[in-house]
């Protein structure tokens, strides 16, 4: 499973025992991380206290390498404890709309002052962590998303009618049934987006 991993780099030397705990587990889990950024983010704050500043960053690239691997990514697990980033909202925010899973991490000391923990949606979950619990909540999250290699199977009821006009529908393209009754599945998810 492709992982995107979203968190403010804002205060970095201090998060990146929290972001490498995060996504080591990840990858015990046998899972991977799409545009692993927390190490040339961490590098990058270092140069910059070491020279007083932040200088040369380019943002629009950055944010444009951020968008690609979320967009390639299958999850997205945002730590968000305390007072995230806007770049962490925008993150979910894209995610929201590409109809991932979300999963929002909010360590324990910080969930009174989160705002990630008032958030419901259809693709947020949000989760109060500690070092003891973060693996089962993220291999819970995961197992709950994973969706083998091959067509998952439902059955539904129709009507006559309906199903004579998706018979003849599957007559007249020369596709199965679920092929058809697919293609409107996904016309209609292209028509919300």
């Amino acid at each position: 499973m492709l992982i995107y991993l979203s968190a403010n780099a804002r205060n970095i030397e201090h998060d990146i025992k929290t972001y490498r705990f995060i996504r080591d587990i990840i990858y015990r889990l046998g899972h991977n991380l799409v545009g692993d950024w927390t190490e040339t983010a961490l590098l990058r704050e270092q140069n910059a206290t070491n020279k007083g500043q932040l200088e040369g960053v380019d943002w629009k690239n950055m944010v444009q390498d951020a968008e690609t691997s979320l967009q390639s990514a299958e999850l997205l697990i945002a730590e968000a404890s305390g007072a995230s980033t806007f770049g962490v909202g925008y993150q979910v925010g894209l995610a929201i709309n590409s109809r991932k899973p979300i999963l929002l991490l909010v360590e324990e000391s910080s969930a009174h002052i989160s705002y990630a923990t008032g958030l419901e949606n259809d693709f947020i979950i949000c989760k109060i962590y500690n070092s003891s619990n973060l693996e089962k909540i993220l291999d819970n999250f995961i197992k709950e998303n994973t969706i083998k290699n091959k067509d998952l199977r439902f059955n539904f009821v129709i009507d006559r009618q309906l199903h004579n006009h998706l018979r003849w529908k599957s007559f007249k393209t020369g596709k199965t049934k679920a092929e058809v009754v697919r293609e409107l599945l996904v016309r209609d998810m292209d028509e919300e987006k």
